[in-house]
């Protein structure tokens, strides 16, 4: 259920004694955390607070299974303009972090869909960097919590066309 995926969360990420989760674990509200983010805002206040949202539309997509698409998209609209405009607004125009410029730095910007290989493409990347301390990178994950659907489980041969798929739980 949704609350055990929370506690493992929760639980999982202050192995470095951090407990940068425990505010919105607690239910903390979306404007609440943003009040609270210091100015620039703490690299954990800002995945604390998109965590949350994550894990809130989550939920309400939860509660929609059986919603149209429409509803769906609805509701995602509303809590989006809810949570994340406040907090685009709030920092719009400006940088949370000094602009690296002239110092050979790269960053690598890496969209993950479900990718259980991601940390070997991680790895790869620090170990062919000519100076690893010059790579930046940036992740976006996007990870199922529970009752997941693949949808891009190949059964056909490889070399074989039309490439066939099929829907599978994870």
């Amino acid at each position: 259920n949704a609350a055990s995926g929370e506690r493992a969360a929760a639980a999982g990420a202050g192995a470095g004694g951090s407990g940068f989760m425990s505010a919105h674990a607690e239910g903390e509200s979306a404007e609440s955390m943003l009040a609270r983010m210091s100015d620039p805002p703490a690299m954990e206040d800002v995945i604390s607070y998109l965590d949350a949202f994550v894990r809130r539309i989550h939920r309400i997509f939860l509660e929609k299974k059986d919603a149209s698409k429409f509803d769906v998209y609805e509701a995602y609209r509303a809590e989006a303009e809810r949570v994340l405009l406040p907090f685009d607004r709030q920092w719009a125009g400006r940088t949370t972090h000094p602009v690296r410029h002239g110092e050979g730095s790269i960053f690598l910007s890496i969209a993950s869909y479900r990718d259980h290989r991601l940390e070997n493409t991680l790895k790869e990347a620090f170990s062919r960097a000519q100076d690893p301390n010059k790579l930046f990178v940036g992740v976006v994950m996007q990870n199922c919590f529970e009752k997941c659907k693949t949808g891009v489980h190949r059964v056909s041969p490889l070399g074989v066309k039309p490439v066939r798929t099929e829907i599978s739980d994870a």
